[in-house]
């Protein structure tokens, strides 16, 4: 259209988590991705490219549906995706995404002190683990709570890279360990 235009984009994988696609970062297929403010909204293709033609003049904010985003992988918090369209112009975006990060482990009790569940030691389950961020960021503090599951199993997700310290409170003894 006459003094519209052309907005190119990517959805990709952001494996080193830097914001910017490398090389080997691959485009991830079938994300919905809306332009807020407005009706727009298609799926991106096979390789994660989307292309929307005709857009007016200005700048459009992109938000990517999390609903279609294939298991275990997540939109970073800090990447609101913004853009400005040039008249009669190609603008380019490439909209990074991250694998979520995920702590998982059973909750038992070592009886011969061998780190590792064997036949016979109790599983324990119903019990509330907690899960606190530690190490110099805005999410510093925050707690994570989750319950022992059967078998003691437990899991934690969509977390930030970082250190945490994971404890249970079990018979009125608080048990912790730290983990990167």
């Amino acid at each position: 259209g006459e003094g519209r235009g052309i907005l190119r984009g990517m959805v990709c994988f952001d494996r080193n988590r830097e914001g910017i696609r490398q090389e080997d970062e691959p485009g991830i297929p079938g994300v919905g991705v809306k332009v807020t403010g407005t009706r727009l909204s298609l799926n991106v293709n096979g390789e994660g490219n989307f292309t929307i033609q005709n857009m007016r003049p200005g700048l459009y904010g992109l938000a990517l549906d999390r609903r279609s985003l294939p298991l275990g992988l997540l939109v970073p918090d800090d990447s609101a995706a913004r853009v400005t369209i040039a008249e009669d112009r190609f603008t380019d975006i490439e909209i990074p995404i991250i694998a979520s990060g995920q702590i998982r482990g059973t909750v038992f009790i070592d009886a011969d002190g061998n780190g590792q569940v064997d036949p016979g030691e109790h599983r324990i389950e119903g019990h509330f683990l907690t899960l606190t961020k530690n190490g110099g960021t805005s999410q510093e503090g925050e707690e994570h709570v989750t319950l022992s599951a059967s078998f003691g199993q437990y899991s934690f997700e969509n977390l930030e890279p970082g250190r945490y310290e994971l404890s249970i409170n079990h018979g009125g003894i608080v048990f912790s360990r730290s983990i990167t």
